[in-house]
């Protein structure tokens, strides 16, 4: 039998946002102070959203141009200190970058970021508070008073966050001519980079739907956990298989509902659908599925097997009342405690 279960996904929050700076970008600072207002227009909501993402591109970019540079000098490829010449001018056209697409979806009709009343509010933004909020005691903490002031706050906690981050990955190393140890630092140094940018992705990713309101958050939350435990190389079997995270409908014999070939299926969530389909857009049918399985495991009588789950996948929260019908054969509903 092919079982499917109503999408269930959990509300952990991080315990800091903060402390992602560390290792994943200011994506996830701006995201936080710019958690979506209720009654945000959808200008001041793309304006939002522009931001968070240019500040995750950046990160990613500054990153990336590091990560070649002391890896190549590490290496021997190419002589140092980083950044060289040609790094720094990467990072600069990445700066100019963020400034600009900032500037274009916030500054109002001029596209530009001044005081001026076509621009975006900073209430109507999220970033009404005053200055910048600083990194690890440092110096990022110039006024805000137009978007001008959030795009030099971003690459200041940006520069400070991600010249620790390399500093870590590369200037602890001790000088060897050990081709061996020089390529387990290489990479050392190349891995840290790649997971720093991936969980960024993960992070922006998230916190661009929480802004646009596809979810509602806090990230990463288990959906997206699973992910950065991915990204990492760890096991992630605990971001699908919580405790309660696959309730099932009452069982019925093939015999007595055959293989359904275009039953409706459907989620709803507090009276509202949220995923809705029929079995004819498997791009397996039930009776291939179980087919294909048998090949590699031994079925038995009560072994469920698990599909995936059609478009429209977001956060339940505590409180929130859902209902699951495959049409003609099961429903289940429940609630969030």
């Amino acid at each position: 039998m092919n079982v499917r279960r109503p999408t269930l996904q959990g509300t952990d929050a991080s315990a800091s946002r903060w402390r992602h700076l560390r290792t994943a970008t200011l994506s996830v600072v701006a995201a936080l102070l710019l958690a979506p207002l209720p009654d945000a227009g959808a200008e001041e909501t793309a304006c939002k959203r522009e931001i968070a993402r240019a500040d995750a591109r950046f990160s990613r970019a500054k990153m990336k141009a590091l990560q070649q540079c002391f890896g190549d000098m590490t290496a021997g490829k190419r002589p140092g200190p980083c950044p060289d010449a040609s790094t720094s001018s990467r990072i600069f056209v990445a700066r100019a970058k963020l400034q600009s697409s900032i500037a274009k979806r916030c500054g109002g009709i001029d596209q530009t970021c001044s005081v001026t009343p076509d621009n975006d509010s900073l209430p109507s933004i999220g970033w009404d508070i005053g200055g910048c909020p600083n990194f690890e005691s440092g110096n990022c903490t110039n006024n805000i008073s137009h978007c001008g002031h959030i795009s030099t706050c971003l690459l200041c906690i940006n520069d400070a966050a991600i010249d620790q981050a390399v500093d870590l990955y590369y200037n602890h190393f001790l000088p060897t001519t050990d081709t061996g140890i020089r390529k387990c630092q290489i990479g050392l140094g190349k891995e840290a980079s790649k997971f720093f940018q991936a969980k960024n992705k993960i992070l922006g990713k998230c916190e661009d739907m929480v802004l646009k309101g596809s979810i509602t958050g806090p990230c990463p939350g288990t959906r997206f956990e699973e992910s950065i435990a991915k990204a990492k190389g760890n096991p992630w079997d605990t971001a699908k298989g919580f405790d309660h995270s696959a309730p099932v409908s009452d069982l019925h014999r093939v015999s007595e509902v055959g293989h359904p070939t275009g039953a409706g299926l459907r989620l709803s969530v507090n009276g509202a659908i949220r995923q809705q389909t029929d079995t004819s857009n498997m791009l397996f049918n039930v009776a291939e599925i179980i087919h294909e399985l048998s090949l590699l495991f031994e079925l038995k009588s009560g072994d469920l097997i698990f599909t995936g789950t059609p478009s429209g996948v977001a956060l339940l929260d505590r409180g929130d009342h859902f209902h699951a019908e495959l049409e003609g054969v099961a429903t289940l509903k429940g609630q969030i405690i």
